[in-house]
């Protein structure tokens, strides 16, 4: 290629001359001189393809389909199995560690028997002491009939019943526990986890009698319910929970 100003022949594939310095016509740095052509384009640009999901894969269109925050169904929604299962097991565990909440039937067998030892002591000695008073009555009237061995009996099994009634009423009423739940670790509260007061105690107490004369069958609820409450605590709205009592 000769350059225009000085005549001097230049290489094809120089831009300005070799010998002035000049910039050669149809390189695109002469003024003068003609631009390259442009490029043309191919076409318009592709369109951008599926959003991703969390995971890290495209949603297929059904499962977008479904992606509605307020009309969300995980249950039909087409997500992996393993994310379903995962789910299951939180909720798994969530019951279980409630479950584990609640006395269950052997603990509170074990703590019923140390209470009926106490209890049945107590009751006892009251018993006796009835006896004691109407058969001394009976000898200050002049004479031990009939009436006076009803009346020993009766005031025997009322001054049980009184001992029974006094030992379960103060001590769950006080403090939530009788010695044989403050042994175990059992705390008797209301169905909420309220501490329980002397009138829903003696409630209980009589409520559990109730269970008792049903061939023990509201007691053996005690093992077949989700909260652990048998016939008794049921009739008198109570749980039996393995804390301390006053915690939550």
């Amino acid at each position: 290629m000769g350059c225009p100003h000085c005549g001097f022949s230049t290489s094809a594939h120089a831009t300005t001359c070799e010998r002035c310095g000049r910039p050669l016509p149809g390189t695109g740095t002469d003024p003068g001189g003609t631009a390259p052509p442009a490029v043309e384009q191919a076409g318009p640009p592709p369109p951008p393809g599926p959003a991703s999901t969390w995971w890290g894969t495209a949603l297929p269109p059904e499962v977008a389909a479904q992606l509605d925050p307020e009309t969300l169904d995980l249950e039909a929604l087409s997500l992996p199995q393993t994310i379903l299962e995962a789910r299951a097991g939180a909720e798994g565990a969530v019951a279980d560690e409630a479950a584990g909440r609640y006395g269950g039937f052997w603990l509170r067998g074990m703590a019923a028997l140390i209470d009926a030892i106490l209890a049945g002591g107590l009751a006892f000695l009251a018993a006796a002491g009835a006896v004691v008073a109407a058969a001394g009555g009976g000898v200050l009237a002049g004479e031990i009939n009939f009436t006076t061995d009803f009346l020993a009996v009766t005031a025997a099994l009322l001054a049980a019943a009184g001992a029974s009634l006094a030992y379960h009423t103060l001590f769950t009423g006080a403090w939530g526990q009788t010695p044989g739940k403050m042994f175990f670790g059992l705390t008797v509260a209301r169905a909420g986890g309220e501490p329980l007061g002397y009138g829903q105690a003696a409630l209980r107490w009589a409520a559990s009698w109730v269970a008792v004369m049903l061939f023990g069958i509201g007691l053996l609820m005690i093992a077949l319910t989700s909260r652990k409450q048998g016939l008794h605590d049921l009739l008198a709205g109570t749980v039996v929970l393995r804390q301390p009592p006053g915690s939550s």
